[in-house]
């Protein structure tokens, strides 16, 4: 069985007293699509920010494609930041930018490619998402769904091991949500991305998570397929997908 992607290990995280998460054990593997759930306050984006190297654990493991998250010189030294994408809640597009130069930036930053390959791909990637129509746009002239979709591309621009998701459903209607998650699936298919994603969204999660990760009080209360999230005796899933 080859090495899971992520793979977090008696987690605790506090911030001063308070202890956001206690002993969270979890592992993600390659290909797989993982929904993290649970009432707001839960720890879910805490739990996001430990996997993306954003704040310091006092407790556990959390190693994202093989290496310890909090040990800067061998993540620096891996690229494993360079080897995920995210996309991010509001999308977080430079408004100064056009859609292609936003998509084009992780290539900028992280790559030595000459400018015309960058934007080539940059192209690419808009067209794998929808938008090579909309790539001299700004970000200011798109509706929300077509954000999500410039911010995915962007997200997609290094072709990315594993992708996170935070609320990506957030603020759009049922249709353009559906159209997304689609969009994550026909992704997932054609490169092999891992996809974690944190979203309230219940037909999205029966649409793509292979597996429901619910977070209580800071613990794992639940970890599971999506079937089996449906038909769980817990109080809190229950109340979650009624």
């Amino acid at each position: 069985m080859s090495e899971p992607v992520i793979h977090i290990s008696d987690l605790t995280c506090t911030y001063g007293r308070a202890v956001i998460l206690s002993g969270v054990s979890l592992t993600i593997g390659k290909g797989e699509i993982c929904a993290i759930i649970g009432k707001s306050g839960c720890g879910k984006t805490t739990l996001l920010k430990n996997m993306l190297g954003l704040v310091d654990y006092q407790i556990g493991s959390v190693k994202l494609l093989g290496c310890e998250v909090c040990d800067r010189e061998a993540v620096e030294k891996e690229g494993i930041f360079k080897r995920m994408g995210v996309l991010f809640q509001r999308g977080a597009l430079l408004n100064s930018l056009p859609v292609v130069e936003n998509a084009a930036l992780p290539l900028e930053m992280h790559t030595k490619k000459k400018r015309s390959e960058i934007y080539a791909i940059a192209r690419e990637k808009l067209e794998q998402v929808g938008m090579a129509h909309a790539s001299h746009k700004l970000p200011s002239e798109l509706s929300g769904g077509m954000l999500k979709r410039a911010a995915l591309a962007r997200a997609m621009a290094l072709d990315p091991e594993v992708l996170f998701c935070d609320e990506p459903s957030a603020g759009l209607d049922p249709v353009t949500t559906r159209s997304l998650d689609l969009l994550l699936l026909k992704i997932r298919k054609e490169t092999g991305v891992s996809i974690v994603v944190v979203t309230h969204d219940i037909a999205s999660i029966e649409r793509i998570a292979d597996r429901v990760v619910m977070l209580d009080k800071g613990t794992v209360a639940f970890n599971g397929s999506t079937a089996e999230a449906r038909s769980a005796a817990l109080p809190a899933l229950k109340d979650f997908f009624s």
